[in-house]
């Protein structure tokens, strides 16, 4: 018969033990769990673009992701282009999952301001469908601010009524 010493032992181990399978089946049943979408804030884009700039010229402000919901008009196509700072950009606060993105274009905010956005590519022939001068809603991550203001990579888009931009 053990001792009341191994009792105690063996019984702390059976404890450590179940908790231990227990903490593991959590994480199998959150892993396989399907991902929730952010949930995207509306911003008003144009006071964004007015706003959003690094305190210092030439410099950016890279924060946490934020996801970001607005309206706009398709300027200019998405075409191939360095992406290379989104990455660097997002090597500090990783999405999960990582974006593929090779593609920039242009948008016209409500208020007639261009906006440069990053698109992932999951995106890319959707858009091009839609085509120029076509109003949509953007879904988005607001990733870091720079000199021609918010840099946003868009995620995904909805079709939508836009109020006509200012000449």
């Amino acid at each position: 018969m053990k001792n009341d010493s191994e009792k105690r032992t063996a019984r702390l181990g059976v404890a450590v033990l179940t908790a231990l399978l227990l903490a593991l089946a959590g994480l199998a049943t959150a892993a396989d769990a399907p991902p929730t979408e952010p949930r995207y804030q509306d911003i008003d884009i144009d006071r964004l673009v007015a706003t959003a700039r690094p305190e210092k010229a030439g410099t950016s402000a890279i924060f946490r992701p934020m996801p970001v919901r607005f309206g706009a008009r398709i300027k200019q196509e998405p075409r191939k282009r360095d992406v290379e700072y989104l990455y660097t950009a997002l090597s500090f606060f990783p999405l999960d999952p990582v974006p593929e993105v090779s593609h920039r274009m242009f948008l016209d905010t409500p208020g007639g301001h261009p906006l440069p956005v990053y698109v992932d590519d999951s995106q890319v022939e959707g858009l091009a469908r839609l085509g120029v001068d076509t109003a949509a809603t953007f879904y988005g991550w607001h990733v870091y601010n720079y000199s021609k203001g918010p840099a946003i990579l868009v995620t995904g888009f909805e079709r939508a009524p836009l109020a006509p931009t200012r000449p």
